[in-house]
């Protein structure tokens, strides 16, 4: 259990969470192509159509896919020009951006020689260029093998575990891109292992920024649900990192505390899992507070099921203390 729905932007689709009106009109008509014509389809739930109406589907298609790919090849032009202007390249990203977020996209995207550009940007002076690039590598990787593949072996993993180190806006893209390139995907997870990754990832908790935080330790979570990892992050202080960032008291629904609970429900699991009496005090209080308020805040199901599974591992803590 960890907090996927409220921690990502709307329900997960083919690819993305943010998806423009074209995208989802795209998506639509996909649907209905599939779900009109398949000859194994029950007869109640199928509706035929007609050649003329599945000829308009497929044509509107064509010519969504075909305006896609010259915006594509426009912003492709400016970003291979030397002399394009600073806003011109922003804006070319910011067109793919717009239209990325879509496997078939993001892989004609690729073979239309654009994935070249994004690398190169990657490492670029100015910092917006060098976000968007991120967020863009980020869009296409998501539950995309051939994109992560692509980006893993372009050795962009470890550039971007070095802009955790950076600005919140460019950390928090690069974030969002490593996510995309290392989850379930095995050589992008290693990738990221190898070039230290898990120290730079606990560094982010350090940082003053709610939505670096958020993605920060959602990721701890989802990396601490494996064996393998999670007593390697609770010896590089995983546990004490995520307590320092949590408030002394709880006085109303926060995601980002939620999500600290799910990482830290996910690192208990550790034999290693070890606290200093000030941190389970401060556990403690604030695991003791939101067990408390469930009655005030019943839609809040998941943080109160980690606040007890927390305050349960307190309480044994501070009673073995007592024995001795």
């Amino acid at each position: 259990m960890f907090p996927m729905h409220r921690y990502f932007f709307c329900v997960p689709t083919k690819m993305s969470i943010e998806r423009g009106p074209r995208e989802d009109l795209k998506g639509l008509l996909w649907f209905l192509l599939e779900h009109t014509k398949g000859e194994d389809a029950k007869e109640s739930a199928r509706q035929e159509m007609d050649e003329e109406k599945t000829k308009f589907l497929e044509s509107a298609l064509n010519s969504m896919t075909t305006d896609v790919m010259k915006d594509f090849q426009i912003a492709i032009s400016i970003l291979d020009d030397d002399s394009s202007e600073v806003s011109d390249k922003i804006n070319a990203l910011n067109t793919i951006r717009d239209n990325i977020d879509d496997i078939d996209f993001a892989n004609s995207f690729v073979k239309a020689g654009g994935s070249m550009y994004l690398i190169k940007f990657l490492t670029h002076q100015q910092w917006e260029i060098k976000s968007l690039a991120a967020y863009i590598i980020a869009e296409m990787s998501q539950n995309n093998p051939f994109c992560q593949k692509l980006f893993s072996d372009s050795k962009t993993i470890p550039i971007l575990i070095e802009h955790l180190r950076e600005s919140p806006v460019v950390a928090h893209s690069s974030l969002h891109a490593l996510s995309s390139l290392i989850n379930n995907f095995e050589l992008g997870l290693q990738e990221f292992l190898k070039a230290d990754g898990i120290n730079a990832l606990l560094c982010c908790l350090c940082k003053s920024d709610s939505k670096l935080m958020l993605r920060a330790c959602f990721l701890i979570g989802k990396l601490g649900q494996r064996e393998d990892l999670r007593d390697g992050m609770v010896e590089k202080s995983a546990i004490v990192r995520l307590v320092r960032c949590l408030p002394m008291t709880f006085d109303k629904y926060d995601i980002n505390v939620e999500t600290a609970l799910y990482a830290l429900c996910e690192l208990l699991k550790s034999d290693k899992w070890k606290i200093d009496n000030g941190q389970a005090e401060k556990l403690k209080v604030l695991t003791g507070g939101i067990v408390r308020n469930k009655l005030a805040y019943p839609e809040d199901e998941e943080i109160y099921g980690y606040a007890s599974e927390i305050l349960q591992r307190i309480n044994d803590h501070l009673a073995k203390i007592k024995q001795y």
